[in-house]
């Protein structure tokens, strides 16, 4: 292997293997040439069928039957043939080509005859036969032969067939059986099945890594090949993407590793997602590159990955995208790969500018200057040219602005720092390197203090919530960093818990929405999924009905659906065991039940919604407030509308019926009434039924509940017994926020 390979598994030798060869194959390709053109001279002609049948099952299609019958076909006049096997299997082999020969019977001759050619013609013969007799069916034939066949011979053979029998017939040769074993890493199955000397076969002292890693490796083929039809089929994703991983962790043979990157890719294409695909492509680029040095398959595999990442509108793919840009400029100038880059770089450089240039994104602008100063040292043809004193100064501007971007990674930036030599010469650089290893400590700091308050909330989170509240209030600042996310996404699912806990619902509804829309971020970014995006997601639909908002409610619970099914995709064990219980169908009845009945009537198919959301015994509530009886549900009742009713009454009379605080609203009234209570004082607000005004006015709630949710710690009074907010939406232009203070505590705000 070649520098790139030695440099990463320097860096990273946990990615690579820990086995030592103690030596390889003396297995010579002439010699195995010979050795298959002797095989009649030592009657091994049955051991010859069987490295056919191997070597088929790798190259051609995995689901053949051995032949059990007499040397030369028996009765059945077939060495080998296909058995059918279930249409979703095929999408999980990553050895063979033959996707057909699941539900087609194909059979296969062998022959070790130095008269190929009228062996050939006879076994085709006696296959037609058999298959006109006896109805089989066989769709193709394949003939492999220890002899040499030329190219123009094979073809005459093969045409003449076809036009005789009118089947697909396929015609392999010794060159073929001998360039699939030795560049397809098949020694090992040709020693076997001659009963070779240990000599011919690789002897490696397995590490203990690569003991867990091949044990791993295993699980991954039995689940994927007995996968369980009940979970969903993208489930199967994430551990096909596994299986290549551990594939070229392993440091398996370029073209295992290879088909099992191929079989991911098909399976995200039938399953997947588009973050599924992106992180396949670039992957397999990573690992043509450093594992094996193909640089035309690593380009082919960027031009594949440059489609994607540009279409996706994430600017994550785009810093994948320059990693592999970084790495075609270095192999183009240190002249290992002659291709024309600037293309490639006018379009990362334009995406990058684009991001740049969007005010609304401040963050994922701030992380496209980042990758655009990463690459600015590559960008010129002659290295001198290059000011490197600019770029060191650009660096420094960069890192101290760098706090409170949340999905920006200082660590990450100062590998990259450190990693270009050229930096090192610079004016400035002693000044840079002081000032990023101080913000790195400075930032390990203020996470180490930030756990201390975390911890001490957990401790008295049930007993004390609201000076919980103030301690995880105090971590909140030192954790928004890319380092803690896994830190402040707990942090703001407690606080929305305490929150909760002690009444202040809109508070509670920000923050599980907090968490929520970071776990869809990071999912959809990144490719990474959260626990978490379930929990909060269940707790937020929940306070929605609370809260009366019966049209949210139902969106957050299509979005929990999402969730649900995407952990269980992601194969999370902790969700699989520990699933949030699930009233959540219970309490949206009873909110319907609340709901006045001229309220109700005017909603057009009202039912409609609780049935397509899969929530039946809702859908019963809207039809029986609606004066109707759902007539499955009667049959169970015996017919009986007095047994009905009382079903109903005592559904009613739940005790969850008190936790729903306010009626119901399903959004077809012109005006919204939001209100709150802290500290002894009702804010009501009366809000236009638009979304720019319901959404700021449970912002509103739920700063002034987060504010005055601790007052009466820190002893603060509200002298006002009640204060009315008007919410407004006037048309204009360009959006603004008008507030206008009334005498009567109240305010008007357009």
């Amino acid at each position: 292997m070649g520098r790139a390979y030695e440099f990463y598994k320097e860096n990273h030798p946990d990615q690579f293997s820990d086995s030592e060869i103690i030596h390889t194959s003396k297995l010579d390709r002439n010699f195995f040439e010979y050795f298959l053109n002797t095989i009649t001279n030592r009657s091994e002609e049955k051991k010859f069928e069987i490295f056919c049948r191997r070597i088929a099952e790798k190259e051609i299609c995995p689901n053949l039957l051995p032949q059990t019958g007499p040397t030369g076909g028996g009765d059945s006049k077939v060495d080998s043939e296909t058995y059918p096997v279930s249409d979703q299997l095929p999408i999980v082999w990553y050895s063979g080509i033959g996707v057909e020969a699941t539900q087609e019977r194909w059979a296969f001759a062998f022959s070790a005859k130095k008269r190929w050619e009228p062996k050939l013609y006879s076994d085709v013969k006696s296959i037609v036969d058999v298959n006109n007799e006896q109805k089989r069916e066989y769709k193709k034939i394949f003939f492999i032969s220890n002899q040499f066949i030329s190219d123009k011979n094979r073809s005459k053979a093969e045409d003449d067939l076809r036009k005789t029998y009118g089947l697909d017939i396929r015609v392999f040769d010794r060159t073929w059986l001998v360039e699939r074993v030795f560049t397809k890493g098949h020694t090992n199955i040709a020693a076997e099945c001659f009963d070779m000397s240990d000599s011919f076969v690789d002897s490696v002292k397995q590490g203990p890594g690569d003991y867990s890693k091949e044990y791993r490796l295993k699980e991954i083929e039995n689940a994927l090949m007995n996968y369980d039809p009940m979970l969903p089929k993208a489930s199967m994703i994430p551990i096909a993407l596994e299986a290549a991983y551990k594939s070229r962790s392993l440091e398996q043979t370029k073209e295992i590793t290879i088909a099992k990157f191929e079989r991911a890719q098909k399976i995200i294409k039938e399953f997947g997602l588009p973050n599924h695909m992106t992180e396949c492509i670039y992957e397999w680029a990573w690992t043509l590159h450093w594992w094996y040095e193909d640089h035309s398959g690593l380009y082919s595999k960027y031009c594949e990955f440059e489609i994607l990442a540009l279409s996706s509108g994430n600017i994550f793919e785009l810093e994948r995208l320059s990693n592999l840009w970084m790495i075609l400029r270095g192999l183009i100038l240190n002249e290992k790969l002659n291709i024309d880059i600037k293309p490639h770089t006018i379009k990362l450089i334009d995406a990058l500018n684009d991001f740049i240039s969007d005010h609304t994104k401040p963050n994922a602008a701030f992380e496209a200057t980042a990758i655009k100063l990463n690459i600015s040292g590559l960008l010129e043809d002659d290295i001198n040219n290059v000011d490197f004193d600019e770029i060191v100064l650009r660096y420094k501007e960069l890192i101290n602005n760098s706090d409170m971007h949340l999905d920006f990674s200082l660590p990450k930036l100062a590998k990259m720092i450190l990693r270009i030599p050229f930096l090192e010469d610079c004016e400035g650089y002693e000044e840079l390197f002081e000032l990023l290893s101080t913000k790195l400590a400075e930032r390990k700091q203020e996470i180490a203090k930030a756990d201390l308050f975390i911890d001490r909330a957990i401790k008295i989170v049930d007993k004390k919530p609201i000076s919980s509240i103030s301690y995880l209030g105090r971590a909140l600042i030192d954790i928004y960093k890319e380092e803690s996310k896994g830190r402040l996404i707990v942090t703001l699912f407690l606080l929305a818990y305490c929150f909760g806990k002690i009444g202040c619902y809109w508070a509670a509804r920000n923050y599980y929405l907090h968490v929520f829309t970071l776990c869809l971020t990071q999912y959809t970014k990144y490719g990474e999924i959260h626990p978490a995006i379930v929990l909060s997601s269940t707790k937020l639909k929940m306070i929605e009905v609370q809260l009366g908002r019966i049209g949210y409610a139902l969106s957050i619970h299509e979005w929990a659906t999402i969730a649900e099914n995407l952990l269980c995709i992601e194969g999370r064990e902790d969700h699989k065991e520990k699933k949030p219980e699930d009233i959540f169908d219970l309490v949206m009845a009873i909110a319907i039940m609340k709901t006045p009945f001229d309220e109700l009537k005017r909603i057009p198919s009202v039912v409609k919604p609780f049935l397509y959301h899969d929530l039946p015994l809702s859908a019963i509530a809207a039809k029986y407030m609606l004066g109707y009886y759902d007539e499955e549900w009667l049959n169970q009742c015996d017919n009986d509308p007095a047994i009905f009713d009382q079903y109903m009454n005592r559904l009613y009379s739940q005790l969850v019926n008190q936790q729903i605080l306010y009626q119901p609203w399903y959004g077809t009234e012109d005006k919204v009434i939001m209100q709150t209570k802290v500290l002894g004082c009702t804010i009501c607000i009366n809000a236009s039924n638009k979304f720019v005004c319901l959404e700021l006015g449970a912002t509103i709630l739920a700063v002034i509940e987060s504010f005055f949710s601790t007052g009466t710690v820190r002893q603060i009074l509200i002298q006002s017994p009640s204060i009315s907010i008007k919410l407004n939406y006037v048309q204009y232009k360009s959006f603004f926020i008008k507030v206008e203070e009334k005498t009567d505590s109240s305010f008007d705000i357009s």
